[in-house]
């Protein structure tokens, strides 16, 4: 949960307003769909209600980003470890590109980690088939003759497989923390098995993407 110093950090920017929270936080995901979110695959938008950490996980300082934090001196590094309970429907900010998972959606791709594979008889009607792939968010139905080599069989399931993933691609941002002159933001992004914890710094123009941190298992 913010602290009343943040939290009243990320209601205002523009002068004291609802306004100037909707302004700052549509320029700012904007930039951060532009470089984080790969742009053959994007399908949908999830958002999360606070950032994204699962228990027992930290963030894997590495050597690399040790330079950052010595490159840029002026980086509050104590908002690394800020998070923000706060609900914010993705929807009202996400433009161009993608759309918002609703609230019965994000519930149903919520703890997907991988797909699993499943097999029919042959000959199983195509509309049972869809309905099991429509049923369950992660796993795949392919009906497979039993005369079929494994390679035909792993065939089936490949296609079938990257069908999925592609229906199920989305990215799950969490609420932004801002340092207090507006001028470095932090946000977790996650896709479907992984996320980042991103760093962007304010140019005068956009927001630009300065380097990242992973999580780890402690």
């Amino acid at each position: 949960m913010l602290s009343g110093r943040y939290l009243v950090m990320l209601i205002v920017f523009l002068p004291f307003t609802m306004k100037g929270q909707d302004a700052l936080l549509k320029f700012f995901i904007n930039d951060v769909v532009d470089q984080v979110v790969d742009k053959n695959d994007l399908k949908h938008f999830n958002y999360r209600n606070s950032s994204f950490t699962i228990e027992g996980e930290k963030l894997d300082v590495t050597e690399a980003s040790k330079d950052f934090l010595k490159k840029y001196r002026d980086f509050p590094a104590a908002i690394l470890n800020i998070t923000d309970s706060t609900a914010i429907n993705w929807s009202d900010y996400i433009g161009k590109r993608g759309s918002a998972l609703d609230e019965k959606q994000s519930k149903r791709y919520k703890f997907i980690w991988g797909i699993s594979r499943d097999t029919l008889p042959y000959g199983t009607p195509e509309k049972i088939v869809d309905s099991l792939n429509n049923l369950e968010p992660d796993s795949v139905y392919v009906c497979i003759d039993k005369d079929w080599s494994k390679r035909k069989i792993e065939r089936k399931f490949e296609k079938a497989v990257k069908k999925k993933l592609k229906e199920l691609n989305y990215y799950s941002f969490s609420a932004p923390v801002f340092s207090d002159d507006k001028k470095y933001a932090v946000i977790d992004v996650n896709e479907i098995g992984h996320g980042n914890k991103y760093l962007f710094r304010y140019n005068g123009k956009r927001w630009i993407m300065i380097t990242s941190f992973h999580w780890r298992i402690s």
